[in-house]
Order: C-alpha cells, then structure tokens, then sequence
C-alpha cells in the first residue's frame, strides 16, 4: 500500500509542477505578445493596401 501512495504523490506533484510550467509560460508569451502588439500598433495604424484605414468587425459578428 505504501508504493501506491508514493507513486500516486509522485504523478500529482510531477501534474502540478507541469501546469506550473505551463501557466508561466502562458504568462510569458502573453507579455510578449503584447509588447509586440504595442510596438506594431506605435509604428502606425493598420491600413488596407488601398490606404483605407482597416476597422474591426462589429462584435458578435463570425470570423
């Protein structure tokens, strides 16, 4: 009985620290993409090629 406790310790703590993981790197690439979103959006406005400002679609309209 002892092994099958360790060895479900053992799976939980190795699930923990790879959500852990993967919760800071979210973190991480969520900062870096918008520090390039700021850095895009500084440079100049989004523009069509034909030189018409580019507007979003309104809200609850399909992709």
């Amino acid at each position: 009985m002892t092994y099958l406790f360790w060895a479900f310790a053992v799976v939980w703590i190795a699930l923990f620290v790879y959500v852990y993981g993967l919760s800071r790197r979210s973190r991480r690439l969520e900062r870096e993409v918008d520090e390039l979103a700021a850095r895009v959006g500084a440079g100049a406005e989004a523009r069509h090629p034909t030189g018409a400002p580019v507007t979003p679609p309104p809200v609850g309209t399909p992709r």
